[in-house]
């Protein structure tokens, strides 16, 4: 039997996208598996809450590099613990400005 690769999947800026696309990608390896060994690398509270706060609920299992990867359409996480408090910067409307000056809108002369 060939072992399967192992792929190993950033979740990316925590106050973005990532933690969502992993959800998404857990749903459909949990539908059609893909051919290979996939572990996120990512606080796994996070993932469970963005995952719920768009209706998905994927099927994580904790990694553990000494054992086999799970059967069954499972995507392993590699926790990761947050470093600080994840901050929302779409719920902070105009005060985001200050975290990126790419943000604020342009004047017309």
């Amino acid at each position: 039997m060939m072992e399967r690769p192992t792929l190993a999947i950033s979740a990316g800026e925590p106050s973005g996208i990532g933690p969502e696309l992993c959800a998404m990608l857990a749903v459909r390896h949990a539908e059609r598996p893909f051919d290979a060994r996939l572990v996120v690398l990512g606080d796994r509270e996070l993932l469970a809450q963005r995952a719920a706060r768009i209706g998905l609920a994927p099927r994580y299992a904790p990694f553990d590099a000494a054992s086999f990867a799970p059967s069954g359409g499972v995507v392993e996480v590699w926790h990761q613990p947050l470093a600080a408090p994840v901050t929302d910067i779409v719920r902070q409307g105009p005060r985001s400005c200050a975290v990126s000056p790419m943000c604020r809108p342009s004047r017309s002369e």
